[in-house]
């Protein structure tokens, strides 16, 4: 009998393809470094001022660039008043160094104006004397009433004269009293005052003894 053809071999199974390896990412390309900021001045400390040269006039290095002045040294304050401070770069002519003229460096002055005295408190005022009182007027005191006049006593005889010296005038009466009294009488007043009161006669004839 025929043999039967031989079976061909198998195909050995396709072998995939090797992946390439990745690529490594591109690395980002560095940054420039930033600008280190401009220093800004240091403030001077509150209450100090730079001190001036002899001459009255701003300080600065040295005796030929007034461009380094204390305002350049506040600019960087730590580096400038330690490296350029010291003697080697004082002020020719007066000798004075950054750090005894500026303030920024710990030099300057620090000289404060003396206190406003206080103004003065107004004297007291004395308190106003209170105006006297006027004395209080005593009450006029009623006059005195006069004395009652006794009524003359009853006639005793008939009515005489007499001179009374003491009235520069002649006196009526009656008799009795006249005797009484030892007058000198007279039967008429007009006698009376011709004898006695001639000087006064007139007075003497109209004196009322009422």
């Amino acid at each position: 009998a025929p043999k039967p053809a031989p079976k061909p071999a198998p195909k050995p199974a396709p072998k995939p393809a090797p992946k390439p390896a990745p690529k490594p990412a591109p690395k980002p390309a560095p940054k420039p470094a930033p600008e280190p900021p401009v220093p800004r001045a240091t403030p001077a400390p509150a209450g100090c001022k730079n001190l001036l040269t002899p001459a009255k006039k701003r300080w600065f290095i040295g005796d030929y660039d007034k461009d380094y002045h204390c305002g350049w040294f506040g600019t960087d304050r730590v580096e400038r008043c330690e490296q350029y401070g010291g003697a080697e770069f004082a002020h020719k002519p007066s000798g004075m160094t950054a750090r005894e003229a500026c303030c920024v460096c710990g030099g300057g002055t620090t000289a404060r104006k003396p206190a406003p005295k206080p103004a003065p408190k107004p004297a007291p005022k004395p308190a106003p004397k209170p105006a006297p009182k006027p004395a209080p007027k005593p009450a006029p005191r009623p006059a005195p009433k006069p004395a009652p006049k006794p009524a003359p006593a009853p006639p005793s005889g008939k009515q005489v004269w007499w001179p009374a010296f003491n009235s520069r005038a002649c006196r009526p009466g009656p008799e009795s009293r006249g005797k009484e009294l030892k007058k000198e009488l007279y039967d008429t007043r007009e006698a009376c005052c011709e004898k006695h009161f001639q000087d006064n006669r007139k007075a003497c004839l109209e004196r009322d003894w009422a």
